[in-house]
């Protein structure tokens, strides 16, 4: 913690906090230019570029990596102080992914930054509300997806918490990365990744329909259709779009029609080992769950180089799906790639489970792994999961979206008062010799070390282990969960 000695103190303006912008600036490592003919000021980090002018409340932010500029709202304009500029903290700050507090003892603001290696990710504080002495599976990806529908249709305290909670630090960033992600993954013929998202209103329960300016969000950034349902044939419906989603592998997200809107992403997975197992050489032998039973069940065994880690007396290994291929034709050779490099890790964790994103991160930025002869053995195994998502989000930080008459929803419907009644994730996967197959659906529910290269390492997965499917790319959790027993 530090102080700082400012040319201008702050002020407040509009209940809002203003601070010299150089100040702010220069603190959170940001690049600021200052345009005397327009009175503009252009603040620019890898994030993208934000230009704020004197005593205007509208600002532009330009994304990096993107061709498109918005226009952002804010509370109080800028303006100058004996030629010091003053801005809004909690926006400045916010918009380049600081925290901003107010102490009301003192009358001071603190700002907050976070070394990103320091910080657990969002995959992270979501398995910390979920039992781990049990078998889980999530989707980090598909639950953030689900909840940044709701966002964009979210303003005020709402808006900021919920960003809070999912890890966003500007939405309209996040809006462009998931459609260019999106467009990636749905560009791939040797790893099938699909991302599906729907908005639905049952006009059998409300008169509200979705603004234009929201579903044209839906549509632009996430590929996503508006619908309408009534009590007669939502069920089956949504429940159809979701099998058709996920391939048939998840069938169902609802059971009856009692809601009014409905905001669902699905996400589907399936790939091809780099390096299949033998079915020959698949035999039963003994896992022991985590309440210390054993079950005889099917073992997949290979003796193989791959990438092995050993970190803090815990193995892993990473599992590579096809990423790559080749088409002889009249031109001759022609190299086909998946376009993300996408992998299984395997963490023999035991009764003291990992964060795997933050784990197996770590170890990649650290070239903690190695290419080393491996004499594997890893169970084949099936799951299908299901948990509520309203407490874990709320232990989380997102509270006002879920409370009838105080959450704000406004830029979503035409009319009402809407909030977020029920949150609920499914999951299925299936592990076998050749690939990985693995399904989500999230919906949102609206109501008003060194080692000896010659000697083959043991691998065995015959006790409770944390999995997660990782797109090295992209840097995105696909799939995480935690095989502590077979599943009858």
């Amino acid at each position: 913690e530090k102080q700082v000695v400012t040319e201008v103190s702050p002020i407040i303006e509009n209940d809002r906090t203003l601070v010299p912008l150089r100040v702010i600036s220069e603190e959170l490592g940001k690049e600021v230019r200052w345009n005397g003919e327009t009175q503009e000021v252009i603040i620019s980090d890898k994030s993208g570029v934000l230009t704020l002018k004197i005593d205007n409340k509208e600002a532009s932010w330009a994304p990096s990596g993107g061709d498109t500029e918005y226009t952002v709202s804010l509370d109080t304009a800028p303006m100058l102080i004996n030629d010091v500029t003053m801005v809004p903290v909690r926006f400045i700050a916010e918009r380049f992914g600081a925290k901003v507090d107010w102490d009301g003892d003192t009358e001071s603001v603190i700002i907050k930054t976070q070394a990103v290696e320091e910080a657990k990710t969002f995959a992270d504080k979501l398995i910390e509300q979920i039992p781990r002495d049990e078998n889980y599976m999530i989707s980090p990806l598909s639950i953030r997806m689900a909840f940044a529908l709701a966002a964009n249709g979210a303003e005020g305290e709402t808006l900021s918490e919920m960003l809070d909670a999912l890890y966003i630090d500007d939405i309209d960033a996040f809006n462009i990365r998931s459609k260019k992600l999106i467009d990636s993954y749905s560009d791939n013929d040797l790893l099938r990744l699909n991302i599906a998202n729907s908005v639905w209103t049952n006009t059998s329960n409300t008169e509200y329909e979705f603004k234009k300016t929201y579903t044209d969000k839906i549509t632009d950034f996430y590929r996503g259709t508006a619908n309408t349902v009534t009590n007669d044939n939502a069920v089956d419906t949504i429940n159809g779009w979701v099998s058709d989603s996920t391939n048939g592998r998840i069938q169902k997200i609802i059971s009856a029609p009692e809601f009014e809107a409905m905001l669902i992403n699905a996400v589907y997975f399936k790939g091809i080992w780099k390096n299949q197992f033998s079915a020959e050489l698949t035999r039963d032998d003994v896992f022991t769950d985590g309440a210390g039973a054993e079950h005889m069940i099917p073992f997949m065994h290979k003796l193989i180089r791959m990438p092995y880690c050993e970190k803090d007396g815990i193995q892993m290994i990473e599992l590579p799906y096809r990423y790559k291929d080749y088409e002889i034709g009249d031109d001759g050779v022609t190299e086909k790639t998946a376009g993300a490099q996408v992998s299984m890790y395997i963490i023999l964790d035991g009764e003291n489970p990992v964060m795997p994103e933050s784990f197996v991160a770590s170890a990649i930025d650290n070239n903690e792994f190695q290419d080393v002869r491996l004499e594997l053995s890893i169970p084949k195994f099936k799951m299908e999961y299901s948990t509520s998502l309203n407490e874990i989000m709320k232990t989380m930080g997102m509270n006002k979206a879920f409370v009838p008459l105080a959450a704000e929803f406004a830029p979503m419907f035409e009319k009402g008062e809407m909030y977020i009644d029920s949150a609920l994730h499914k999951t299925y996967i299936d592990v076998d010799e050749y690939g990985t197959e693995a399904a989500a659906v999230t919906g949102v529910g609206m109501a008003t070390t060194a080692l000896d290269p010659d000697t083959p390492v043991r691998f065995t997965a015959d006790k409770p282990f944390t999995f997660m499917i990782y797109d090295r790319t992209n840097s995105e959790v696909l799939f995480e969960g935690r095989y502590v027993c077979p599943e009858e």
